[in-house]
Parts: structure tokens; sequence; C-alpha cells
């Protein structure tokens, strides 16, 4: 992932939120590339499957550090994803899954359901990520409906 062109430093607000894009051949990204090899397990393939996550690794930016000129605003995936809001975070997992089908069908989405931020990053106090509502907890995301609906509406 990566800043999207025209965006400058900023904190993630409920309006204006910190935005990215994927990009085929931009650091290690492996979108658009069609793998012919043999599998560990000793099968060859022209079409290597792979699977695009959100990942909770990387280091953050420095604190002087221009994060709009930083591939994830100078956070790792996870900790920008859980700090942007809600209606941000569903707009760009739909992003995510419409960009990687119409790219090949070798790439598939999966989509975070619980995972650590690098850092305490939420207002809700969670110091984990969760889709879906723990009963009694209210440090959750609620994210989960809107997967699931996302999830009839794309056919998967």
């Amino acid at each position: 992932m990566k800043v999207s062109a025209g965006q400058t430093d900023h904190k993630p607000t409920e309006t204006n939120p910190q935005e990215c894009i994927i990009q085929p051949g931009h650091a290690d990204s492996v979108y658009k590339v069609e793998v012919r090899t043999t599998s560990p397990g000793g099968w060859y393939t022209n079409k290597f499957p792979y699977l695009v996550e959100i990942d909770n690794y990387g280091v953050a930016a420095e604190k002087d550090q221009d994060k709009a000129k930083s591939d994830i605003w100078g956070y790792d995936e996870i900790t920008w994803f859980v700090i942007q809001p809600q209606w941000y975070r569903h707009k760009f997992i739909e992003y995510l899954i419409t960009e990687i089908d119409s790219y090949n069908e070798n790439g598939h989405m999966s989509v975070v359901g619980k995972r650590w931020p690098t850092v305490v990053a939420s207002g809700n106090g969670a110091n984990t990520y969760y889709a879906a509502k723990k009963d009694g907890d209210n440090k959750y995301f609620n994210d989960l409906t809107f997967i699931k609906d996302l999830w009839n509406k794309l056919g998967k």
C-alpha cells in the first residue's frame, strides 16, 4: 500500500481519512504477477495463487517525518487501518477486493477479523482489532455486518 497522490501530512478525522491505494509494481507487491513455478508440494502451475491481507508488520515513522511521504502514513498496515474512520475502512476493504479481483484470478483478499496493531491507536481503547462484536465488550470495530453484506454483494 502507499499514500494516495496529492495527500498531505495530517491525522485522520471522521471527514478526512489518510487515503491509501495499492499499485502493481510498488515495493514488493505481487499484484498482476503471474508466477509460473513448482510449489513446495511438488505440483507445477502457470498461475500460482496469492493471498492479500492487511498485515501487522512494520515500524512507525519517526515523529518528525512527513508521514504522507511514507508508504502507509508511517504505520504498519493494520495500525493505519484501525485509526481510519469506519466509513473509510469499509470503502477501503471494498476497494481492495474489487481492485485485486480486476487484476487477475490469481489474487484473493483475506479480510481481517482479528489483528494486533503495532500501537494502541483506536479511539475506543482497544489494543486488538476485532471486526465482530464480542458479547459484553465495547472494544470492537463493528465491521462484521459490512463484511458479510459485501461478500454477498460481490458473490463471494
